[in-house]
């Protein structure tokens, strides 16, 4: 579920629309709206497909506002948990307070996979792999789009689908635009764009 702007607006991106909520503390209420809708427009889908919902690593830090949205709004919206994926995003490190932590272990035991968004950049969150015990590692589009073409991206490409080979997670190469990147993305053995 992507979270686009329908129409101009004079926030001009999705980015200055996250800064804001960064700069006013309000990460957390954006990315619980944002959950609502993308369920809302999503339940028709997650019957029958992974549902893959961002959420920013600040907002993981408050499980008591966190897992009970998710859970009502699933149920309500008839999204089954088994379906939802959280990808957490790369926008800024994890909380180290331990809560962060609390509620992944809530939301992994009701059902609830995970994804780490763009690994490459930003905070990725690699060190974090054992921890969070993701089900897919999402390579970051920069890297993706065109990698065939670009010995140093085709190593990168490499080194992470390696990096979810060795630790049993799928890995989804996001940027795939030509019929040439599919075919080397299959050869490196990456099964998802």
């Amino acid at each position: 579920a992507l979270t686009r702007f329908r129409r101009p607006t004079p926030l001009g991106t999705i980015d200055v629309l996250l800064e804001y909520a960064e700069r006013r503390g309000r990460v957390a209420d954006l990315d619980l709206a944002l959950i609502a809708r993308n369920f809302e427009e999503g339940a028709v889908f997650a019957r029958r497909l992974p549902l893959f919902v961002n959420v920013h690593p600040a907002t993981l830090g408050e499980p008591n506002r966190l897992i009970p949205n998710i859970l009502l709004r699933a149920e309500r919206a008839g999204v089954p948990l088994d379906s939802l994926v959280i990808e957490i995003t790369e926008h800024a490190a994890l909380p180290r307070n331990g809560r962060a932590t609390e509620c992944l272990e809530a939301l992994r035991s009701a059902g609830v996979r995970f994804a780490l968004d763009d690994v490459g950049s930003a905070y990725s969150h690699l060190t974090l792999i054992d921890a969070i015990q993701p089900s897919f590692l999402k390579i970051s589009q920069e890297f993706g789009t065109g990698f065939e073409l670009d010995p140093a991206r085709r190593r990168i490409v490499r080194s992470i689908s390696q990096l979810g080979e060795d630790f049993g997670i799928d890995v989804i190469l996001e940027g795939v635009e030509s019929a040439e990147t599919a075919v080397a993305a299959t050869a490196l053995g990456i099964d998802f764009a």
